[in-house]
């Protein structure tokens, strides 16, 4: 699957662990899209997004939770995905 958008579609298939008892997990994602929620404990978007730039390609922190779904949204593309992940904090914020 191919796509435009700089996070567009990557999706690879992830196995729980090789016949030789390593770890055979493959990226599922290219983008990280850190935000924060409303909590006074919430760690910085840009905080959190530095922790992820291990882990990802590319890692972005937007402060405003409405702000980094817009984002997300615009990263994925018509064709891409986006998975939102949180605390019920952050959920709250965003209904």
């Amino acid at each position: 699957m191919t796509s435009n958008a700089p996070c567009g579609p990557t999706w690879r298939r992830a196995a729980a662990s090789a016949s030789d008892g390593s770890d055979a997990t493959s990226t599922v994602a290219k983008c990280f899209l850190a935000t924060r929620s409303s909590n006074a404990r919430a760690l910085p978007a840009y905080e959190l997004a530095r922790r992820a730039a291990q882990f990802f390609p590319s890692t972005e922190g937007v402060d405003d939770a409405e702000d980094a779904i817009a984002r997300g949204r615009a990263l994925a593309g018509p064709d891409g995905a986006l998975l939102v992940t949180g605390s019920l904090y952050l959920l709250a914020d965003l209904s």
